[in-house]
């Protein structure tokens, strides 16, 4: 006797499951199995497709090495060259950002955030 399970996922992470009681040859078996995964996979795509198209959405427009150091600004705190930060897309929103000057430093444990532009604060 041969029984089939077959768990689609929203996650495009889908399962093939055949089991035998052993009047089956396990060869006969596995044909089946890899069949309907097969059948699964041209149907409803796979984990790998969602992300890779949820990927290629998120892409920035334009990625550039950004600005050369030597046009880097200032840190009107700090009083040191910033750091260009490229753009890319945000782990925590997966939302895409563009490139920023950003300065390493850090006032109580917290990066600096002074930006080029804005005024300094005053203590």
């Amino acid at each position: 006797m041969l029984t089939t399970k077959i768990f689609l996922s929203t996650d495009g992470k889908h399962t093939i499951q055949v089991e035998t009681d052993g009047d089956v040859d396990p060869e006969a078996a596995l044909e089946i199995a890899e069949d309907l995964y097969d059948k699964v996979e041209a149907k409803h795509g796979l984990k790998v497709d969602q992300w890779k198209s949820l990927n290629d959405k998120q892409q920035p427009a334009k990625v550039s090495s950004g600005p050369a150091r030597q046009d880097a600004p200032t840190c009107g705190i700090h009083n040191v060259p910033m750091n260009w930060k490229p753009g890319g897309v945000s782990r925590t929103t997966g939302k895409p950002y563009n490139g920023f000057w950003s300065c390493n430093e850090k006032i109580n444990g917290q990066f600096c955030n002074f930006r080029p532009g804005s005024q300094v604060p005053r203590s």
